[in-house]
């Protein structure tokens, strides 16, 4: 027996789909970035542009789909006055403006300052300047915070709260 889902459900599973999709690679960048720093520093200017290329291919058209699609569900659920819905939407925004006001440009000027760098070791030894490790350390922190703002919505969804 086939058991047909109703629309509303099918649009709660591309909402999903679209976090997973969208925010899952970010949780990776940590890995990736300490694990290329210690195997080819020289391959950074080419991680942080890769960050950005992601960012406005398939973080930002998800964020798009998450949003839109969030306004459906708490529409055609009546949950517009639910606690949950509200902080997802500010969220949203919030994660929507981080990406392009603050990590697009400082990822792109990572990529320049390590560029630098690695011209400026003449093919020697890369040492990545102190410029390129505070902001490298901004990044991550504000990279932390917004994982931790995903996460954070992910929990208050799945449980309705309050």
């Amino acid at each position: 027996m086939v058991l047909l889902a109703q629309f509303w459900q099918f649009m709660l599973a591309i909402h999903i789909a679209a976090v997973v999709v969208g925010f899952g690679v970010t949780f990776a960048y940590p890995i990736v970035f300490s694990y290329g720093l210690r195997m080819d520093p020289a391959a950074m200017p080419w991680f942080h542009r890769v960050q950005v290329r992601i960012g406005k291919r398939l973080v930002n058209p998800s964020l798009a789909v998450i949003f839109l699609v969030g306004i459906y569900l708490a529409s055609h659920l009546h949950q517009w006055d639910r606690f949950y819905v509200w902080f997802g939407v500010v969220v949203s925004l919030i994660l929507g403006a981080l990406g392009s006001l603050f990590f697009e440009p400082r990822e792109l000027h990572l990529a320049e300052l390590a560029e630098r760098d690695i011209t400026a070791a003449g093919g020697g030894q890369v040492v990545l300047s102190r410029e390129y490790q505070v902001l490298n350390r901004q990044v991550g922190a504000v990279g932390a915070a917004a994982s931790g703002l995903i996460l954070l919505t992910v929990l208050l969804m799945s449980t309705g709260y309050p």
